[in-house]
């Protein structure tokens, strides 16, 4: 019987004695009949093998066993408190942290938007955020290394669950002084005319995919003279009258100076961006994350 650990219902029965020196205060406290307070620090002493107090009719003094037990539990028992209000605001979800990665679409708006919401509403939750191409993401999803991405979708994973949070239409980027954009209209058959940099087909193989989906689809192949692996690296080569590049639509926010972007009249294949997390595993933080982004969900970027 000695063995056995006492029970958190017992210790806090001990503490509260301790501290007041009186079973009728303690048991005040705790709710309950003296009689029964008394039993259960009996029986609690039985288990431990030793004396915790000295009662008499007048008095309960500690012995010392009991001053030793008090010294260690007293402290130890209001780290527990500490411990379980901690443990309790993390589920709350209002601390602890939410790992997001993102790629080069999202950084131009939702990311940031997000962040500024996020962060404004639970300024404890510790937000870590990540850059990464989509199919790193999935990776990194799958392995417990973020909670979650900002992607290209759409996402059909049967581990993974998704929100579409935009859909962007493809925009011609180039600049000021190309003869494309001097048009009222800038077709397919335009730009596959033009030399193009890309992002390469490591770092944006899926973008690449979805890019050229709707030129194979009219029988037309894209001209692609250099290729980089970042969105600053294509700016770069943008501003620098390398060729021009396809972007989504919100680039115009960050567009160097120089640089324009044209819609594409006869593209309409959507570019889509999702969050996504591992199914099953939405902790508080993401929770809190996902009510922010579903008020604006599908939010369409095509412009009047």
């Amino acid at each position: 019987m000695r063995d056995r650990l006492p029970e958190m219902s017992d210790i806090h029965a001990f503490l509260l004695v301790a501290e007041e020196l009186s079973f009728r205060k303690a048991a005040d406290r705790l709710l309950i009949d003296q009689s029964v307070l008394s039993r259960r620090i009996r029986n609690f002493e039985e288990r431990i093998g030793f004396s915790l107090f000295f009662r008499t009719t007048r008095d309960v003094v500690l012995t010392e066993p009991g001053r030793v037990m008090l010294s260690r539990l007293k402290p130890m028992f209001g780290e527990l408190g500490h411990l379980l209000a901690d443990a309790r605001s993390v589920a709350e979800g209002t601390t602890g942290r939410l790992r997001m990665a993102y790629m080069s679409f999202a950084a131009t708006r939702l990311m940031p938007h997000y962040v500024k919401q996020f962060s404004a509403a639970h300024p404890k939750v510790s937000l870590e955020l990540n850059y990464m191409p989509t199919m790193q993401q999935k990776i990194a999803i799958e392995r417990e290394e973020i909670d979650v991405g900002l992607m290209l979708g759409p996402v059909d994973h049967p581990d993974l669950d998704s929100l579409i949070v935009a859909e962007e239409q493809m925009t011609f980027v180039a600049r000021h002084d190309h003869p494309l954009v001097r048009r009222s209209e800038i077709t397919m058959q335009d730009v596959a005319l033009c030399p193009l940099v890309l992002g390469d087909t490591q770092e944006w193989e899926l973008f690449r995919k979805i890019l050229e989906r709707p030129f194979k689809a009219n029988g037309l192949k894209l001209s692609v003279a250099y290729q980089a692996s970042n969105a600053m690296g294509i700016m770069g080569l943008v501003v620098g009258g390398l060729g021009a590049t396809i972007f989504v639509e919100s680039i115009e926010a960050i567009l160097p100076v120089g640089l324009v972007a044209r819609p594409i009249a006869d593209c309409r294949d959507p570019v889509t961006t999702v969050l996504c997390w591992k199914r099953g595993q939405a902790s508080p933080a993401l929770r809190h994350l996902l009510g922010i982004a579903r008020p604006g969900s599908k939010l369409k970027q095509r412009k009047s």
